[in-house]
């Protein structure tokens, strides 16, 4: 009965230059290393995660929506919500296409700018006298 090779400290070239213990090549190391599949690496099995487009421009407009006076941050804020959708949908059909938190944040943020825009102004209006 022959015995199993000797564990052996290797550098794995392949992965980035992780080092792993391996046993006549089945590597026990628990997976350690920053190098692994789906993180861009030429040849890799599993896809890179993207992100998507629509979601960050959703919440650049979002944060922009910040900035502007009360009545131009409504159109804004809106589209924002609109881009936040468009990126969850993309999420949805697509995982690759990037985190899911990126168009949430896109739709929370839109959502909490639009209706905290739409109390001031309810208010403002409400308020003036005729």
């Amino acid at each position: 009965m022959a015995s199993a090779p000797p564990p052996v400290h290797a550098v794995d070239w392949a992965h980035g230059g992780s080092t792993a213990w391996t046993t006549g090549g089945l590597d026990v190391s628990g997976g350690a290393g920053g190098v692994g599949p789906g993180r861009g690496i030429p040849g890799d099995t599993e896809p890179t995660r993207r992100p998507s487009l629509a979601a960050i421009i959703g919440i650049a407009l979002a944060v922009f929506a910040f900035l502007l006076p009360s009545w131009w941050a409504l159109p804004v804020a809106a589209i924002a919500i609109v881009l936040g959708v468009v990126g969850r949908r993309q999420f949805r059909a697509d995982p690759v296409a990037g985190p899911g938190w990126l168009s949430l944040t896109a739709i929370i943020l839109g959502a909490f700018v639009l209706l905290g825009q739409i109390a001031i102004l309810v208010t403002a209006l409400a308020t003036t006298p005729a």
